[in-house]
Parts: C-alpha cells; structure tokens; sequence
C-alpha cells in the first residue's frame, strides 16, 4: 500500500537554530462589492493558528514561523479563499482576500439526493481510507456527512468532494479538524487529497481528559514520519530509536547494518539551488524500523525526486514527492496532529509497544516479503 502525504504537510529545520518568527496582516473582502468583511476565519492551514477579521475587515496573524505557509480565509455563505505565501525570518506581509459569494446557498445543501443505502456504503468506504483502521479512527467521526458528494472510481475506489466545509471530531487525540475545499481520491492501494485544514482543540471535560490527550498526541506522534523527519534534522534519528536503511525498491530489507546517524549526516548534501537546503540522496527507498529492530514499526518512503530535500526546520521540501508504505500507511486523517504541536518528545528515544499497538495487529508483509 502506499499514501501520498496531503498537501497540508509544510516545511520544518535541519539545524537547531533561535526561532525567529513572522506576521501575517491583511484584509478580507467580498468579491463582488468590494465591501470589506468582519468575522471572516483567517487560518494558517494545518495548523491552530488562526484569528477572526474585525469590524473593518482586517486582520493580524503574528509570531508565526517561517518558511511556506497555506493560509486561508473562511466564512459562511461564501467560497473559501486560499493563498500560498513564503515568509522570511522577522517578515510581515500584508494579504488582501476576496471572497466570492457561494452560489450552492450554504446553509441549504441538498441532502435529498437520496442518501440511500448506496451513499451509505461509499461513506464507510470512504471513512476508512480517508479516516484509517486505528483505535484513533474508531473515536474519529464525521460531524456533517451530509455534505459529501461520492463517485466510484474502479476498482474499489472512491472520490469525495463536499458541498460545504467538512468537519472531523477526533476525540481520540482532541482535536475538531474542519476541511475546507477538500477532494479526496483513494482506494486500497493509493489514496491523495487536497484542501485547506483547520485545527481547532476541543475542550477536556476535566484534568484526567486532558491527561489522555496530550498522551494520545505524543504516541501518534512518535515513529511518525514527521518524528522522523525532525530527527534526521536534528542528527538524532538512531538515537531516537530509528533504524534506517537505503534499498532498492519499497518492501525490501539490507541485510547490511542501519545506517548511524554520523552516517546520515555524512550523506546530506547541499541542494544546488538553495544552499540552505540539505538533501539525502535516495537510490530507490529508504527502509525504516521504528522501536527496536525486527520488533517494531517497519515503514519506507519512496521519492520521485532522487533526493529528500529538507529544509532548516525538517520538513520535506515537496511533500507530494514522497510516498510511503508500510505502518506509515496507517497514519492517516485520524492520527495526524497540527503543524504547531509542540513534538516536546525529542532525545526521548522509542517508545514501549502499548495495548493499542496491539490492537492493530502485526503490520502486514510487502509484497517483497510476502514472496
């Protein structure tokens, strides 16, 4: 199986460096009229950040981090506007927004096409490649599913494009997570989608909740591929607790040893178009154990781009050329965390398999090892 990673995945460091931040002004206003717009939701996408437009349509988003950002403006009745911005270290750009009035009349999406027991199977079709089979998934639901259109795509597949914002209640690791001019297209072996995301934490309903969710986030993100990333950054990704090795093609093992991390940093090289990229050169796949050889997660990640280029946070540089296989495959919509999570878990080394990772069972073979 593979997964392409969601356009919502943006740059992170290679070099522990002082964080120098950024700020974000601007105005929001109709398309149409030219009228400027209060209460508009301005959002850096993949992350919490976000703030509403006051009475005179403007807004302020500071001490946000450099680098590439998606940011979005959001609002009832109206399309959803999104722009691509680069920010440089202590920037502040001004951006100006013009929504257009939404023609399908939100507030009145058509739910009479038949909602029949058709609709219903691609809805659970499309819950589990879009949401996953993790006990995160099972505490993920659609809070208006309603909205979403579906058309089969062979074999087995499916895309969904809703009329309206999507909303997704995690109550596995506490977020609300709202999808704005999503599409999705997936099935067994492949699934991609696009859109503007929102994160909006929910409120615990006492201390211990709270507890449960700033531990669910550190498990989910912990031998993720953004934990790895991060740790390849930082020079630590051995000590860490990865194992990382160079193969030919995903699904095969090295017989050789993991690569260590003086290794790793040996064979980052400067990108030569941007001096402050480093990049690893990948021949085929990189194969990656997670929590102790042999008996831990076992992942790869592909490239079509003969190197993975990061940037001085960690980040990929391109994320839709990166594919990946394995238990990665799993760490879908219900496992992922906002961009500003604060991954405090660094040198803290693997974690212990828990009860949960039971309960998703063994990874299954590649078709490599299943030969």
């Amino acid at each position: 199986m593979r997964h392409v990673l969601p356009l919502v995945a943006v740059l992170l460091l290679l070099q522990p460096v002082a964080a120098q931040t950024a700020a974000l002004t601007g105005v929001v206003v109709d398309a149409e009229t030219g009228e400027r717009l209060p209460g508009v939701n301005v959002f850096v996408s993949g992350t919490t950040r976000g703030a509403a437009t006051a009475t005179d349509g403007t807004f302020t988003l500071d001490r946000l981090r450099s680098g590439s950002l998606t940011v979005a403006a959001s609002m009832v009745g109206f399309v959803t506007d999104v722009q691509d911005v680069d920010l440089q270290p202590g920037q502040s750009v001004s951006l100006r927004f013009r929504l257009r009035p939404d023609t399908r009349a939100l507030g009145h999406v058509d739910v009479s096409v038949s909602r029949d027991r058709a609709w219903r199977r691609l809805l659970n079709r499309f819950k589990r490649l879009f949401l996953g089979d993790t006990p995160n998934a099972d505490r993920t639901a659609f809070e208006n599913p309603e909205v979403l259109d579906f058309e089969v795509l062979p074999p087995g597949g499916v895309a969904a494009r809703p009329q309206a914002p999507l909303v997704v209640v995690n109550r596995g690791l506490g977020y609300r997570l709202t999808f704005h001019r999503l599409q999705f297209r997936g099935d067994a072996a492949y699934r991609s989608w696009t859109g503007a995301l929102a994160f909006e934490e929910l409120t615990p309903r006492d201390d211990r909740q709270r507890r449960e969710w700033a531990d669910a986030r550190e498990r989910a993100y912990q031998g993720s591929v953004r934990h790895l990333l991060e740790a390849l950054a930082a020079g630590t990704a051995h000590a860490e607790g990865f194992n990382v090795w160079q193969v030919a093609r995903e699904g095969q093992r090295s017989l050789f040893s993991p690569l260590s991390d003086e290794n790793l940093a040996e064979s980052m090289v400067s990108s030569p178009d941007d001096a402050a990229l480093a990049c690893l050169p990948v021949g085929g796949a990189l194969a990656v154990e997670y929590g102790g050889e042999g008996g831990g997660q076992r992942s790869w990640l592909t490239l079509r781009a003969p190197s993975l280029c990061l940037t001085p946070q960690g980040r990929e540089l391109d994320p839709h050329e990166v594919t990946r296989y394995g238990y990665w495959d799993r760490e879908r919509v219900a496992e992922l965390l906002p961009d500003d999570y604060d991954s405090s878990l660094t040198q803290r080394g693997p974690r212990p398999q828990t009860s949960e990772d039971a309960s998703n069972g063994p990874v299954p073979p590649s078709p490599d090892e299943r030969r």
